[in-house]
């Protein structure tokens, strides 16, 4: 039964989340992102595991599959780019659940490739769901976050990537021997599928998007309960966010009142750590003679137990 205080008042969500304990629906939401992008960490690495059986496979050259590389990291940034805008607009819930269905089935189909052609395209399509599942699932931990743990449990969530990147390798070398590179693909496709379900099920929705597109309130109000169950809010609750709703291209926002320089820096950092991370352990496959596939691989497994 909703409290007179809940009906009257003004609820910042905000708040509500930095002054509330870390309860069940906030673990929910961080094991789930945390899962999703570990798989996602193993589905854009997933390929350089694979790259020197399928070489031996199809019989081409080391370098045929560069361009699939380049075409796999290109959709990845499509995906941050341009879903990370859509879901600012219905919502990262949504996104989420279907970039992940979609990367799910993309890889899947990965293991069904018999050309550099059609691992060209594959690979470019399932890199516009990779992309996206970054940005979104760590948005929506912090925004779940307290504000003393906020910065915490981003970092965590961020690791989970790189996780899922090195664990590949061992996941990897006990299918390969035994069933052959695709059923790495199969792996890295059915895990996504089933954590899927498991968000459409259980996943909440950013609050302040609900509140700044004053949409599901019956829902805002039941999972604002779930993070504080004295609360006592209802569909009929007035719900705020300090959070100005701002017009226009978002990512432009990130050149405006003074943050230029920062933004170009940390783009300047962030591509040259990921030009050395993918130089390392996705190109190395690619390039030398064929005789030292075995020991580039080797190499390259090494650097990602790093």
């Amino acid at each position: 039964m909703s409290t007179p205080a809940a009906r009257e008042s003004e609820i910042d969500v905000s708040a509500l989340v930095d002054r509330s304990p870390f309860g069940s629906l906030q673990w929910t939401t961080f094991v789930l992102c945390l899962l999703c992008l570990v798989m996602d960490g193993f589905d854009v690495q997933a390929l350089g595991y694979t790259a020197p059986s399928i070489i031996g496979e199809w019989k081409v050259p080391n370098a045929a599959l560069g361009p699939v590389f380049a075409a796999g990291n290109f959709g990845v940034l499509l995906g941050a780019l341009l879903f990370s805008m859509l879901a600012d607009r219905v919502g990262r819930r949504p996104v989420l659940i279907g970039a992940t269905l979609f990367f799910s089935s993309m890889t899947v189909l990965t293991a069904r490739a018999t050309s550099v052609q059609e691992l060209l395209l594959l690979r470019l399509i399932a890199g516009i769901g990779l992309g996206t599942i970054i940005p979104n699932a760590s948005a929506l931990v912090g925004e779940y976050s307290p504000k003393d743990r906020r910065a915490t449990m981003i970092m965590i969530v961020g690791v989970g990537f790189t996780a899922g990147a090195a664990i590949g390798g061992f996941i990897a070398a006990a299918l390969i021997p035994a069933y052959g590179w695709q059923a790495v693909f199969y792996f890295g496709g059915a895990i996504p599928f089933v954590l899927a379900i498991a968000m459409a099920a259980l996943l909440p929705e950013s609050l302040p998007l609900m509140v700044l597109r004053d949409k599901s309130r019956a829902k805002l109000a039941a999972w604002a309960n779930r993070i504080n169950p004295t609360l006592g809010a209802t569909a009929s609750s007035r719900f705020v966010v300090n959070e100005e709703k701002r017009a226009g291209v978002p990512v432009m926002h990130l050149f405006r009142e003074g943050r230029g320089v920062a933004t170009l820096v940390f783009w300047v950092v962030n591509f040259m750590n990921l030009l050395n991370l993918y130089s390392l352990a996705s190109w190395l496959p690619t390039v030398g003679s064929e005789e030292h596939t075995s020991e580039l691989q080797s190499l390259r497994h090494l650097v990602c137990r790093l």
